[in-house]
């Protein structure tokens, strides 16, 4: 749900609110590869997010999905490790 959300704000990144540099959305293309990297917790990226992108939509999306995944996948960690620890 939270890539589902991220995509949209990334498409509609010229209609946020705080956005200055007058760019338009990312391309469709972008906005997935950009949703994937985010989700994934990988590093690879094709643009200057700071130079593409809305204050908005680097800070409510492309931060708290960095976040929510690695505390989900931490979650899961944590759950696997007491599943499978030796009795």
């Amino acid at each position: 749900m939270g890539s589902l959300a991220l995509l949209r704000v990334l498409r509609l990144n010229a209609l946020l609110p705080l956005y200055t540099q007058g760019y338009d959305g990312l391309t469709p293309r972008l906005a997935f590869s950009s949703v994937v990297r985010v989700a994934t917790n990988t590093n690879g990226q094709s643009y200057g997010g700071e130079t593409m992108m809305s204050t908005l939509g680097r800070m409510l999306g492309l931060t708290t999905q960095n976040v929510l995944s690695v505390a989900t996948r931490a979650t899961i960690a944590a759950k696997a490790s007491a599943t499978f620890r030796p009795t």
